[in-house]
């Protein structure tokens, strides 16, 4: 089991946040769950998306309708149940007024989320669920 400090956590963020800053959003490839996947795989070696294809807002929107919602989604693809006891790169769920339900990164208590327009930082308080990936290698 990798444990990874503060630093290497915070690394993987910035360095995810890098490859995708200049990268226009793309369904499938450069948004809010692969933003948070490719934290992930940075600090656990593992793609949590590597068996999900969708290229299209509609074809998302079938696989989060299948599953009942995105929370539920996200369950389902992570393998754990939602905690509360979040670190820096754990994937989370935040509420953006004007978007709605989007997958992020959980970040110095707060959220990092790639959007359509750009990456943006929400406070603590519009987490609505996250998953801690700590043990998961």
């Amino acid at each position: 089991m990798a444990t990874f400090t503060k630093p290497d956590r915070l690394r993987a963020i910035r360095e995810a946040m890098t490859e995708v800053a200049s990268e226009p959003f793309e369904y499938g490839r450069v948004d809010c769950a692969h933003f948070a996947d490719r934290v992930a795989q940075k600090l656990s070696g593992r793609s949590y998306l590597a068996g999900l294809a969708y290229s299209t807002e509609e074809e998302a929107e079938a696989i989060i309708a299948a599953h009942g919602s995105l929370s539920e989604a996200c369950e389902a693809v992570i393998g754990l149940p939602a905690t509360q006891a979040l670190e820096d790169g754990d994937p989370c769920i935040v509420q953006i007024p004007t978007v709605g339900e989007a997958v992020g990164v959980f970040c110095q208590n707060s959220a990092i989320v790639k959007t359509k327009g750009s990456a943006v930082r929400m406070p603590a308080r519009s987490i609505v669920k996250g998953w801690n990936l700590c043990h998961r290698q």
